[in-house]
């Protein structure tokens, strides 16, 4: 069995709130319709793109075993309620997940929904097994990529799904080639379940973590960045088109060269921030990164509808637009959720999901 520490790590909702910040640049990006180039695109491709909602999914994960208790696991009783209250979870954030999908169809709480039903499946099993259950999905999602048209239901062009709204076009979406599908995209989820069965808290089981994560970051980056190097000299620029995918690691499509990356720099920097937060705890900016990462779930829905829908209507190609608006958008949700959490435990999305979910 896992051994699980049933304590709140203030690293783990600075992390979170982390995340939120990239995410929104992400996001923001996107909706503007803004393109790096040159040096930039390089930093973007490799330390931004994908590597937010790497460090949520896998926070998710941390926080399904972080809050359990030694005697649950021995107690089948007990583990059956945290599971059935997981289940109950899942169901929420897959029904607000798909109420959002109208509004931005990069949504990912519905995503969310089958990895927190799947993790309910696997709570209290042991690494072994999940590091089986990782290969399983890493390699299934391969196997797909290999065997079936990927593209069929994209445009690129415009990053829209075509048949997102029928049955199969869903399913396939949810499973397979959607933005963050169950294939492969749980094995995030996965590899923070084992995560949060570890003694985060403890700085040299950190600092051996942090070394694995560095060295499968570091040997990736220079792996496809020698490739990709290699490729664009030897290779016309429309026989480079086919075959970047298989060298850039990027999370459309999902293959395994992204996990490795995106997975090693997601860990090392939660690892560095768990640190920092434990000698800065009371510090100000923790305080305040801290109160952002309580109320992450709420963010998320606020984000789309102040930050996105907007930059829909007015924004445009300009970098400084993309900045202002990432770091306005950052700055009010911290003070928001700081003002909110003065009179409040939880933000208001989080109260509402616990108070269904019990």
């Amino acid at each position: 069995m896992m051994s699980v520490v049933n304590q709140r790590i203030t690293g783990l909702d600075v992390s979170r709130a982390i995340a939120v910040l990239g995410m929104v640049f992400v996001n923001f990006k996107i909706v503007i319709g803004y393109e790096f180039e040159g040096i930039l695109l390089w930093f973007y491709s490799h330390f931004v793109e994908g590597r937010a909602v790497a460090v949520f999914v896998i926070l998710a994960g941390i926080g399904l075993t972080v809050n359990l208790k030694s005697d649950d696991l021995g107690d089948e009783n007990r583990l059956r309620k945290k599971r059935q209250n997981i289940v109950r979870r899942s169901l929420f954030l897959f029904i607000l997940g798909v109420m959002l999908c109208p509004f931005w169809p990069a949504d990912i709480l519905h995503f969310y929904g089958i990895y927190f039903l799947i993790g309910a499946w696997l709570l209290g099993r042991s690494e072994k097994v999940l590091w089986g259950f990782i290969s399983f999905f890493l390699i299934g999602f391969l196997i797909y990529f290999l065997t079936a048209d990927y593209e069929a239901s994209w445009d690129f062009k415009n990053l829209e799904y075509i048949d997102f709204w029928t049955a199969e076009g869903f399913f396939r979406n949810l499973f397979f080639d959607g933005f963050h599908p169950v294939f492969p995209w749980i094995t995030f989820f996965l590899l923070g379940m084992i995560l949060g069965g570890r003694n985060l808290r403890d700085a040299s089981v950190r600092r051996r973590i942090s070394k694995v994560a560095l060295i499968c970051f570091g040997v990736s980056l220079l792996l496809t960045s020698i490739v990709d190097v290699y490729f664009r000299s030897v290779l016309t620029p429309e026989l480079y088109d086919e075959f970047y995918v298989f060298v850039l690691p990027s999370p459309l499509p999902p293959l395994p060269q992204y996990f490795v990356e995106a997975g090693g720099f997601a860990v090392f920097l939660i690892c560095q921030i768990i640190g920092w937060c434990q000698k800065a705890e009371q510090s100000p900016i923790v305080r305040l990164l801290k109160a952002g990462g309580k109320t992450a779930l709420t963010l998320y829905v606020a984000h789309i509808f102040f930050g996105i829908l907007p930059l829909y209507l007015f924004g445009e190609p300009n970098f400084y637009l993309l900045l202002a608006s990432t770091l306005l958008c950052f700055s009010l949700s911290l003070f928001s959720s700081k003002m909110w959490l003065k009179n409040f435990r939880q933000g208001p999305l989080e109260a509402i999901c616990n108070k269904l979910t019990r």
